[in-house]
This record gives C-alpha cells, sequence and structure tokens, in this order.
C-alpha cells in the first residue's frame, strides 16, 4: 500500500505527457498538399523544431540542408497554427518533398503553369521582353505576385518546348537574359529541365557565365547542396544579410573572380 502513492504520481505524469502530446497532430501527406494548394502552409507556422525538440532560429535551419533532413508538420490544436520539426531525410520522403516544393513555387497557380498555350514562335522576342518587364516590377513592388509568376513561366516554358528557342530569337543576348531571369524565379525542376538551353546559349555567347553561375547556386542551394559562387543569400533575424551554405569562401572568390564577379568579404 505504501507504493500506491508513487504509482498514483506515475499515472499522472503519463497522463500530463499524453495530453501534451495530443495538442499536436501530425499532418499526413493529403493534409500538407490541400494547405498548399489554398496557400496556407508557411504563412501558419509559428515554431520551428530541431530533431531533438529545441526551437529553432532562422539562422540555426542552415544546420538542417534539405539533402539530409526533411520536415514534419503538425497542428497545433490551441491555436490553429503549424509546429514543424526536422528529422532525418528517408528515400521515401523524396517524392512529396519535390511535390511540395512545386505547389510551394506556385501556390494555386501550380496546376496550370504546365498547361500548353499557343505561341508565335516569330514574335517572341518581344513576348520575353514583356514577360521580363513584368518580372521586374513584381519584384520592385515587392509583392511577388505569384500568378504573374506562373503567368510568365507558363509562357516561357511553352516558347521553349514549341519554338527553336535559340535560332527563333532576333535580340540574341537580350532576349536569352529575359528566358534566364524569368527561369531563375521558377521551380528547381523546370531550371533542371531547361538547363541544357541555358548552356547552349552560353556557347553561342548569348549569354556569359557571369549571368548564369546565380542559376548554377540556386539549383545547388534548392537540392540542399552547397553553392559555389555565393549568389544565393537570406536576411537573418537582425536584418543582416548572409550566404546560404558554401563550401569554402577561399574557392567561392576564385570561381568569383574567374567568371567576373567581385570577391565577397565576410564580416566578423
Amino acid at each position: 500500500m505504501k507504493s500506491q502513492p508513487y504509482f498514483i504520481v506515475f499515472l499522472v505524469l503519463i497522463l500530463i505527457s499524453s495530453t501534451a502530446n495530443a495538442q499536436y497532430i501530425k499532418l499526413d501527406d493529403k493534409q500538407i498538399m490541400h494547405l498548399i494548394k489554398v496557400d496556407s502552409l508557411n504563412n501558419r507556422i509559428y515554431k520551428i523544431l530541431s530533431p531533438k525538440n529545441q526551437v529553432l532560429s532562422k539562422e540555426q535551419l542552415s544546420e538542417y540542408p534539405m539533402s539530409k533532413f526533411y520536415i514534419d508538420r503538425y497542428l497545433d490544436k490551441k491555436n490553429d497554427s503549424l509546429v514543424i520539426k526536422f528529422r532525418k531525410l528517408k528515400k521515401s520522403d523524396n517524392v512529396l518533398k519535390k511535390d511540395i516544393s512545386f505547389y510551394l513555387t506556385y501556390g494555386v497557380y501550380a496546376d496550370s503553369i504546365v498547361s500548353k498555350i499557343n505561341i508565335d514562335c516569330n514574335n517572341i522576342d518581344a513576348l520575353l521582353k514583356e514577360a521580363y518587364q513584368l518580372d521586374k516590377k513584381n519584384r520592385t513592388d515587392g509583392n511577388n505576385d505569384e500568378k504573374i509568376d506562373a503567368l510568365n513561366q507558363r509562357l516561357l516554358f511553352n516558347i521553349f518546348d514549341n519554338c527553336d528557342f535559340l535560332n527563333a530569337i532576333k535580340d540574341k543576348q537580350e532576349s536569352s537574359h529575359y528566358a534566364l531571369i524569368i527561369l531563375l524565379h521558377s521551380n528547381t525542376r523546370f531550371q533542371k529541365k531547361y538547363l541544357h538551353l541555358i548552356e547552349k546559349a552560353i556557347k553561342k555567347r548569348y549569354l556569359t557565365n557571369k549571368e548564369v553561375v546565380y542559376l548554377y547556386d540556386k539549383i545547388l542551394v534548392d537540392d540542399g547542396k552547397l553553392q559555389k559562387y555565393g549568389t544565393q543569400s537570406y536576411y537573418n533575424e537582425q536584418g543582416n544579410l548572409k550566404l546560404l551554405p558554401y563550401d569554402n569562401i577561399y574557392k567561392v572568390n576564385k570561381r568569383r573572380i574567374k567568371v567576373g564577379l567581385t570577391s565577397i568579404i565576410l564580416s566578423n
């Protein structure tokens, strides 16, 4: 009988633990995709956890590259917000991870990005110039309207698929540059798909390596790998610009100088 109070305490602790865990409901794949499609996934996140349940800051996120880690998402029933938690990546995660990335890029316009449209292949210089100007204004205004990106990129992908792009353009350098900038703002699957056209444009001297290294770095970073030219960065919680992971600053600067970019000077 003397052990009964200890047994009761033990039961209480179990109940408290179960109640705490019940606060978070793990989202399944269908729930995650639904939230992405209605544009309610990232804007509801209020807490980011490490594999050991430590709360992470934005600066600490770089310690968990997406090539090695995956994010599980939980609904906090108390405040109807999302908690995300890093864990080691499994092979089975890769398919959903690519789908999530795709829908996060385009939001509610994702399903229309690959739709076919009629293209006048004799007029693609004007079409690309107009799309580029819309893209530039979209980012200058700070809106980053997904609809504008989706329409611009659908146009570009239809040009790539249905026109002999490199031979059809008349303003070789300008139109290649416009296409590159629009492609830079697309999802990685399209950047990889059309990279061969960009590399052909380099060989024809329509584009320079200095322009294209931004695309190379973006593909590497989106794949969770180390960038080579230091072109990809983010703002930390203090508002300071920080580089996304790179291999070695000496090598980065050596590559930058080779393509015509200035060296990066890191502050303490």
